[in-house]
């Protein structure tokens, strides 16, 4: 899957926007943006920009995430 995924979208870019964390909880808001330059997973090639934002969630415990 990430060859096809990187061959749609070659100039595929992710940036953290903001990271938090207070006591075992640790919040992550991100954006993804890429151009459409190939058909992946029957979505034609449109050669448009999209983007996709999201927030993660994450909750710690012993130094690892144990919820997501």
């Amino acid at each position: 899957m990430p060859g096809r995924f990187r061959a749609a979208l070659p100039d595929l870019r992710w940036d953290l926007e903001d990271l938090i964390a207070e006591e075992e909880k640790v919040v992550a808001r991100w954006r993804m943006e890429a151009i459409n330059e190939g058909e992946f997973m029957g979505i034609a090639t449109t050669g448009k920009r999209a983007s996709v934002s999201g927030i993660n969630i994450y909750c710690i415990a012993n130094y690892q995430v144990v919820e997501h």
